[in-house]
């Protein structure tokens, strides 16, 4: 039993930039938050300076909405909000497997994802993105 825990707390060393930036994230999300609900306006320097959507605007207000359950106010904030949210809570999942039980799986998944060829892959669903939140058409 206590060569199991001692297991654990190796895995969290070895996981320790992931999960820092995973809580960092996740600070940074409710700082946003908190400043959305208090303002009621968007955070977005690049909407406000040049009066354009950018990639990522109504991510934050997404995001609440898909807390709140309500997905289809999540997804006329943000189009790929829904998929993005699912992507996160699937890493965090992995990454708990990983430290728990020592598969590996973060690891190899970001090997994959780091293949030059998901580049296009990435620059399509960027694409996709601008397209479906009218970023570039307005």
């Amino acid at each position: 039993m206590v060569n199991h825990w001692y297991n654990i707390s190796s895995h969290i060393k070895q996981y320790k930039y992931r999960l820092l930036s995973l809580l960092e994230g996740i600070a940074l999300f409710a700082a946003l938050y908190i400043v959305t609900e208090i303002f009621k306006t968007s955070l977005c320097p690049i909407y406000h300076i040049l009066g354009k959507r950018c990639f990522g605007c109504g991510m934050t207000r997404a995001f609440i909405s898909i807390l709140q359950l309500d997905f289809t106010a999540a997804t006329r904030y943000h189009a790929l909000s829904v998929p993005l949210f699912i992507g996160i809570g699937v890493y965090c999942l992995l990454l708990l497997i990983d430290i728990l039980f020592d598969k590996q799986f973060v690891i190899t998944m970001e090997k994959y994802l780091a293949k030059k060829y998901m580049y296009m892959v990435y620059f399509s669903i960027l694409i996709i993105s601008a397209v479906f939140n009218q970023c570039i058409f307005e």
